[in-house]
Parts: structure tokens; C-alpha cells; sequence
């Protein structure tokens, strides 16, 4: 699909800044992610979600998985993503 768009070069500018700054925030919000832990505890998993352990305690009570060996929890970041996109609206 080719739409023909004529723009000045200021405008032009103002396109490539606001796209290079959604890129810069999309690369640094992937790396933030990648620096946890494929299994976290229940505080790492809410600092990685994004949320308080209390509201992390209500994505578990809605079915967010747990793991739970001898005592110790562990949430898995592939299951933690699933749940969130299970949720979107």
C-alpha cells in the first residue's frame, strides 16, 4: 500500500524524533525484562510485573500459576506474561 504524503523537512524531523524515542523506550523496557530471573520469587515477580506484592497476591488468587517446593514459591516469567496477556481488554 503506497500513500503519497508530502511533508517539509521539519516535519519530517518531527516524525523520525517521535519514532526514534518510541524505539529508544520499547528497547529499554525489552531490556529491563530480560534482567530478571527465569523463576522469581514473589518480590522479584512483583517489581518485574510492575505491581505491590499485594496486588501480586490478587494476580494469584485470579490464577496466576505458583510454584511451591519445600516451603519456597516461585513464579515462572513465561507464566507471568501469559496471565497478563490472558487479561488484556
Amino acid at each position: 500500500m503506497n500513500i503519497p504524503l508530502k511533508l517539509d523537512e521539519e516535519g519530517l524531523a518531527q516524525i523520525k524524533a517521535v519514532m526514534f524515542e518510541t524505539a529508544q523506550e520499547a528497547f529499554k523496557e525489552a531490556g529491563k525484562k530480560q534482567n530478571f530471573p527465569r523463576y522469581m520469587s514473589k518480590k522479584v515477580a512483583s517489581q518485574y510485573l510492575d505491581v505491590s506484592f499485594v496486588t501480586l497476591q490478587k494476580f494469584i488468587e485470579s490464577g496466576l500459576p505458583v510454584i511451591q517446593i519445600g516451603g519456597i514459591s516461585k513464579i515462572d516469567k513465561a507464566d507471568a506474561d501469559e496471565f497478563l496477556n490472558t487479561h488484556k481488554i
